[in-house]
């Protein structure tokens, strides 16, 4: 009970009044005056008849605001009045029973301003009217002064000052159905009315939620529009909504001040166990009222004004400002009028002047009508471009004030300054690198400069945001692609000064300077460490506009209280142009690498040891690269690569090779080795002669393999050869080089006797079935001798096919040669590595080339052994009984072989011959035949 007594002690409260003016001046203050009174009719606005004279001044406004709290115990509290709730049959949204109940008017007296006061004495006949300054939501003009009291406001002036009575309304939320319970969901045991927002505002006592501590006083929020809205964070106030529950709890999660302390609602609530009750709520309503003299004399005044003209703009805008004539004269009227468009400069400006009634004159004389008149306004225009410098402009209307004579003179020129804005020229030089297919862009439009627009308010006040635009024009879009605008967003700010900073973002493409290897367009240039510069620009204008209001009075009018006019002022934002060099580097790769050089020849020509081999370059083997390339981020650093096709295509050469080595493995020697043994030791009889019946003379002895003519001689022995290559190919089989070198050297062999033969016929024949006068030559073609036998014979004993490809890897781009595992042959055919000798255009111009995907190159090692045998079945050759005695010989050998003349082989391009050479041989001794044994 004593904390509920308190509560109700400490939110009695009284009338509350509150002057404040809504201007940045008060027309009225408190002084010492003049006791002298004018002669004064006052006026009500909306009630009587408002006069037309001219406006001498004006008072106000002031604001009156009555306040009344209701309390838990049942009953409204206002200046010790209580007011129970019964007493208003229980209808509290009843505002003429409540209004009644308190039957109290507002009243106040004022000093009138000592200065005006003294005008209004010296007019000697004035008007005044009352009216209120409260405006109305939907016509927004203003409300009349009966919205706000029953009854016509008694309304006296003397002796300086201002005495006024009034009966004031209430006005609560009429929507059937909505008030406080509906908005919060919770049963309430009262309803206590919602104050219209237009009129005024509920308000409510806070209390610490935990315990019963006093924080104060919110002021109240809502929206008409939307009864379930919350209070704007920024205002510090509190709408129904934001009340959760009958105990008067806030919903958690805002801040509101009471008085200047800011609270948070987790914490608080309205009231402490009160607000189901109505407790710690209260109804909080505005009175503006104002009041304007008019003087009862006929007007005679002219004034002018500019209705548009900026208040700055940039060097080369277009500049459109308009004056107008209003007349205060009953009747129409002649007077003349100039233009003055100076620039602070000595500059020559063109402007080109237009009136209504398409005068096109600077100066001159035209008829003006009365303010109203239907045959129009007196509206006048100038135009011109804006030079590098201030302009000063004026518009003149009867300069001397004879034409016709006038009472005030102060209103006949409009002048002001347009100012010129500064203009921003900035440079930015990108660089896109040899390697580079893309480059990000971002830049601050206007540098370290902030584009600016600076607004003043000519008179009156603002009347919403300012709203306008910078336009920002990528004047190059063939070289600033994807280009965007950041921070720039449309102005519409309650702001005398707009600031832009925005940020360009785009992105430059190499194929915008005629380069583009990824579509195999290459460009060529004479010198690539000089760049390809074109330049792009990026220009910026634009302006901002306000609207502002302020009152204008008409003297001819005898119930004017000030016209409520609408204007709009501009400003320029700085304008310029951001340039940005782009200096693209290209390099293409050179057409020809500086080739290796291999050896193409034969080494070890057939030394002692039957040995050879053959070098020679691999046909060159085409193949197509591809070399990196990068976007790159607005940092320089790459984001993105990409494998780019190469321009040329290179070419895989290497040293190939052949090594040859042939063995005699069983000679003429080691055949005929037994037979001649047995002759030596003069053995007698066919079986101790395998092959050859050599003569077991003594006188014969000393000859190495002596034979009598009748005997079977028959031809013997084993070679071999075995040969090696090594070939570069794009498959893995057998080469032709391989195969074709076996062939050759298998054709090559050698089986030659000029001993005589005797045939089937007994002719005499050489070993090779021939004439008996040349020696007969065997082959591995021609191997049949004699009676058609195959005395040569060649058999394949082994081949060997070894095939390592070469590698290379392309998937992915290496910073540096050593991380480019490829092989080193390959290296040795594309440029940008020093094993091609064309390392420069690595670090000069970040050039190297890859292989292509899907291309093979192998080195093929092949082996073959072939065996050649003579006479490989022993079969018996007898010789001529009558050969004639002498020498004779056998011999094994390889024929030439001339490389040049052989096609379709890589080697063919060795112009030099593989020499003969003898592998074996013999001399053989006939003395005496067949015959001297015989007889």
């Amino acid at each position: 009970m004593r904390k509920r007594t308190g509560y109700i002690i400490l939110y009695i409260i009284l009338f509350v009044l509150t002057i404040y003016n809504f201007f940045s001046y008060s027309f009225c203050d408190y002084g010492k005056v003049n006791a002298e009174t004018p002669k004064i009719e006052v006026l009500i606005e909306g009630i009587d008849e408002q006069p037309k004279g001219k406006i001498i001044g004006a008072c106000g406004p002031f604001t009156k605001g009555i306040e009344l709290w209701h309390y838990s115990g049942g009953y409204w509290g206002y200046k010790g009045l209580i007011i129970r709730d019964e007493d208003l049959g229980g209808d509290f949204n009843d505002e003429e029973v409540l209004a009644k109940a308190i039957n109290e008017k507002i009243t106040f007296d004022y000093t009138i301003d000592a200065d005006l006061y003294k005008k209004l004495i010296k007019e000697g006949d004035i008007k005044v009217v009352c009216s209120t300054a409260l405006k109305d939501e939907i016509t927004m003009g203003n409300k009349s002064i009966l919205d706000l009291f029953y009854d016509k406001p008694i309304v006296e002036i003397k002796d300086g000052k201002i005495y006024f009575s009034a009966k004031p309304k209430f006005h609560f939320f009429d929507r059937s159905h909505v008030n406080y319970q509906t908005i919060i969901g919770d049963q309430l045991n009262v309803i206590i009315p919602i104050v219209d927002p237009e009129y005024g505002y509920n308000t409510y006592a806070i209390w610490k939620r935990t315990e019963p501590v006093d924080w104060g006083g919110a002021v109240g929020y809502f929206d008409k529009n939307d009864i379930f809205a919350f209070a704007p964070p920024e205002s510090g106030k509190i709408a129904p909504a934001q009340i959760k529950n009958s105990s008067g709890h806030l919903i958690e999660g805002f801040t509101f001040k009471t008085g200047t302390i800011t609270r948070k609602s987790e914490e608080s609530s309205v009231g402490y166990g009160t607000f189901k009750n109505g407790g710690a709520v209260g109804i909080h309503f505005d009175y503006p009222i104002k009041f304007t003299f008019y003087s009862a004399k006929e007007p005679r005044d002219f004034s002018v004004r500019f209705e548009t003209i900026p208040q700055s703009a940039a060097k080369g805008d277009p500049v459109f400002v308009s004056a107008v004539i209003n007349s205060a004269f009953i009747n129409e009227q002649k007077t003349n009028f100039r233009w003055e468009i100076t620039p602070v400069k000595n500059r020559k400006l063109d402007v080109e002047y237009i009136n209504k009634y398409g005068g096109t004159e600077e100066q001159g004389e035209i008829n003006v009508f009365p303010e109203g008149d239907e045959r129009g306004d007196h509206i006048f225009y100038a135009v011109f471009t804006m030079p590098d410098c201030d302009v000063d402009v004026k518009f003149i209307v009867n300069e001397d004030g004879t034409n016709p004579e006038e009472d005030d003179l102060e209103n006949n020129v409009a002048s002001a300054t347009i100012e010129l804005v500064e203009t921003f020229n900035n440079l930015e030089i990108i660089n896109l690198p040899y390697d580079a297919l893309s480059r990000d862009i971002s830049f601050k439009l206007a540098g370290e400069n902030e584009i600016k627009a600076q607004l003043r308010l000519p008179r009156g006040s603002w009347d919403g945001n300012a709203k306008g635009e910078l336009k920002v024009t990528n004047e190059n879009n063939d070289l600033l692609r994807k280009f965007e605008v950041k921070d720039n967003p449309k102005v519409n700010e309650d702001s005398e000064t707009i600031i832009r900073k925005p940020i360009i973002n785009a992105q430059i493409q190499r194929s915008d300077f005629g380069d583009n290897p990824s579509k195999k367009i290459y460009l060529d240039v004479a010198d690539p460490t000089k760049p390809i510069q074109k330049k792009a620009s990026v220009t910026y204008n634009g302006n901002v506009e306000r609207d502002y209001t302020y009152r204008e009075y008409c003297d001819r009018e005898e119930n004017c209280t000030g016209h409520p006019v609408s204007s709009t002022t501009s400003a320029a934002f700085n304008n310029g142009i951001h340039e940005v060099q782009i200096n693209t580097y290209v390099y293409n790769g050179k057409k020809d690498l500086k080739k290796k050089e291999y050896e193409n020849k034969i080494s070890n020509n057939y030394d002692k040891d039957f040995k050879a081999k053959i070098l020679w370059t691999n046909s060159p083997i085409k193949f197509d690269v591809i070399r990196y390339m990068f976007h790159l981020d607005a940092a320089g650093n790459p984001k993105t690569w990409e494998a780019v096709p190469g321009r040329y295509q290179r070419e895989f050469v290497q040293q190939c090779s052949a090594d040859i080595d042939w063995n005699v493995t069983s000679s003429i020697k080691q055949e005929y080795e037994q037979d001649r043994e047995a002759a030596r030791q003069g053995k007698q009889g066919q079986a101790f002669y395998n092959k050859v019946v050599f003569a077991t003379d003594k006188n014969l002895r000393s000859y190495d393999y002596p034979i009598k003519s009748g005997y079977y001689f028959n031809p013997a022995g084993k070679y071999t050869f075995e040969v090696t290559t090594v070939n570069y190919k794009t498959g893995q089989g057998k080469t032709k080089e391989h195969e074709e070198l076996v062939n050759v050297l298998i054709n090559s062999f050698r089986y030659e006797s000029n001993l005589i033969y005797i045939n089937g016929s007994n002719q005499a024949v050489n070993i090779a079935n021939g004439s008996y006068k040349t020696p007969g030559i065997l082959t591995a073609k021609n191997n049949k001798g004699i009676g058609g036998k195959e005395l040569i014979s060649v058999k394949t004993t082994e081949y060997k096919n070894i095939a390592n490809e070469i590698p290379y890897y392309s998937d992915k781009p290496y910073e540096n040669e050593n991380e480019n595992k490829s092989h080193d042959f390959w290296k040795m055919s594309m440029e940008g590595y020093s094993l091609s000798g064309s390392l420069d255009s690595y670090t000069k111009y970040k050039y190297r080339e890859y292989v292509a995907g899907n291309q093979k190159v192998y080195e093929i090692t092949e082996t073959t052994k072939v065996e050649i045998v003579v006479n490989g079945g022993n079969n018996k050759f007898y010789t001529h009984p009558k050969m004639p005695d002498g020498e004779y010989y056998i011999r094994v050998w390889l024929d030439n072989i001339n490389l040049g003349k052989m096609s379709g082989v890589d080697y063919s391009s060795i112009n030099d011959t593989l020499k003969g050479v003898i592998l074996d041989n013999i001399k053989i001794t006939v003395k005496g035949s067949i015959y001297d044994d015989i007889s």
